[in-house]
């Protein structure tokens, strides 16, 4: 079974990794980034992605299944990166090449996430 570039063989799930010079297709187990996504809410109630400490806004959902997130930097650094996840958190494409560094957060005691922020005085 197929669904975009990701591929169920005896039970588990492949995305596609790159094309050969040969023309042949390499696959890696879509696992390696699902342990890394964790969906979070922040304290202003948003619903975010976050894999390898960046995290990703809800862009739109796909007409072929999934929906799309985009970097939270995507306008301010002109980040590319982006992940199609499914509601049950299986990765069908992805882009995490990122132009910045990670965001920094911190979880609260209600479960929530605040967004830290280091002001540097210049003076």
């Amino acid at each position: 079974m197929k669904q975009g570039n990701l591929v169920l063989y005896k039970g588990h799930t492949f995305s596609k990794h790159c094309t050969t010079r040969a023309g042949t297709t390499r696959w890696k187990c879509s696992r390696q980034v699902r342990r890394r996504l964790q969906f979070i809410r922040c304290d202003n109630g948003k619903n975010l992605v976050m894999c390898d400490n960046h995290t990703f806004f809800r862009h739109r959902q796909m007409k072929t299944g999934g929906t799309r997130w985009k970097c939270c930097r995507h306008t301010s650094r002109k980040c590319g990166a982006y992940v199609i996840v499914t509601d049950d958190g299986v990765v069908l494409r992805k882009k995490l090449e990122h132009t910045h560094e990670p965001l920094s957060y911190r979880m609260m005691e209600d479960g929530n996430y605040l967004r830290t922020v280091v002001y540097i005085n210049l003076k």
